[in-house]
């Protein structure tokens, strides 16, 4: 079958891909400098439909490539109604190459990708050739396997991700948590297609969702929060099981490569943030103004302070602690950062930092009717520093 017929035989309803493709079939058919034009993805393989978009690509004669790129762009403002089009290089390509792609009125996308005659295709059964000059262009249907490169490459950009997902929490900063927890799901998302030999693994759950829709598990709808800390931290730990599970199912080669000590550190890290928020509740007062939600982020930052910084515990007196800093101004930063934040939730602390004797220290003060909270204060930071309190 022809190119043109291929393209009248698809559904009525795809009428405005079908006009675009047939526009830009006739202007390759003109310019002897095209040799061929190829569709691919959800229309090449025969499940598009009015929305989906038009996954192209056109080789042009390689001494042709340069000086016929601009004449491409024109012909594809001119396929249909133009609301905006935008031309660059594909990141992750090299080579001669330019992508196009088109946004039309009629909600239809062309996505063209341009480069020399001479250029691999790639492989996939839901290529289809609608024009070939030269009669020369082989598609190959073989899928090139995914290789334990790849795999611990998604694994490791995972974990990263959740590590950065625990830095934001930390911070309180909900909407930088939410993008890298994204990042992570996409990852797991790669690997469970890998898992379960989903064609295209790469694109995660586009390929799932297209090819293998009934692998996605119920529980993967736990992974999306709303921009709510303690969701946030929730759903982050649950990426982290999926990641953690995923050694049932991957194969022998791929089992051998993945990044053991990072999803250890990272999972136990993201668990101490609930850890920390029971050990925050021991000391949080009752009328504390604090959002229930964020108690527990605002709980593991008190944490992480003092496992991080905190070199003694001190009670001079009933109603006074000090904690001796390791020194230094980003130590300094984070205390006055960390305590400023505290006081507005709980007025009745007073928080002093003082630099003497080349020692930071940090002194907690709170009225005498109020002592039990630095009681369960200094427990909570000897326990996490691994020193003795006195």
């Amino acid at each position: 079958m022809t190119g043109r017929g291929w393209i009248n035989d698809l559904p009525d309803e795809m009428a405005g891909q079908k006009a675009i493709m047939l526009r830009l079939l006739d202007a390759c058919e003109a310019d002897a400098r095209v040799r061929w034009l190829a569709v691919g993805c959800s229309v090449g393989r025969g499940a598009g439909d009015p929305l989906s978009d038009l996954d192209m690509a056109l080789g042009v004669r390689d001494e042709d490539f340069d000086a016929a790129i601009t004449d491409i762009r024109a012909v594809v403002d001119g396929l249909a109604d133009l609301v905006d089009s935008y031309h660059h290089l594909l990141p992750e390509r090299t080579g001669p190459h330019e992508r196009i792609f088109a946004q039309y009125a009629d909600r239809c996308q062309l996505d063209l990708v341009v480069f020399p005659a001479s250029a691999d295709i790639g492989t996939g059964p839901s290529i289809v050739m609608l024009y070939d000059a030269d009669d020369v262009i082989v598609v190959r249907t073989e899928r090139p396997p995914v290789t334990p490169e790849q795999v611990r490459e998604w694994a490791f950009r995972g974990w990263c991700c959740l590590a950065d997902v625990g830095k934001y929490l930390r911070r309180g900063s909900a909407w930088e948590a939410l993008a890298q927890l994204h990042e992570a799901r996409n990852c797991w998302w790669q690997l469970w297609a890998v898992a379960h030999d989903v064609r295209d693994s790469r694109y995660g759950i586009i390929s799932i969702l297209d090819f293998a829709a009934g692998i996605v598990p119920a529980d993967a709808a736990g992974t999306v929060p709303r921009l709510d800390l303690a969701e946030l931290t929730s759903s982050a730990q649950k990426v982290a099981a999926l990641l953690g599970d995923l050694g049932a199912y991957l194969a022998p080669e791929y089992l051998a490569v993945l990044p053991d000590p990072m999803a250890a550190y990272i999972t136990a890290d993201l668990e101490s943030l609930t850890a920390a928020s029971g050990a925050g509740e021991s000391w949080a007062p009752a009328d504390c103004t604090l959002p229930t939600a964020e108690r527990p982020i605002r709980a593991a930052e008190f944490s992480d302070m003092f496992s991080r910084d905190v070199l003694t515990v001190d009670r001079p007196e009933l109603s006074r602690l000090r904690l001796g800093l390791r020194r230094g101004p980003e130590t300094a930063s984070r205390a006055a950062a960390l305590t400023t934040a505290e006081t507005e939730c709980c007025s009745f602390f007073t928080f002093t930092l003082t630099v003497a004797n080349d020692s930071l220290y940090l002194d907690v003060g709170v009225p005498e009717s109020r002592a039990e909270i630095l009681d369960a204060l200094a427990d909570q930071a000897a326990a996490a520093a691994g020193v003795a309190a006195s």
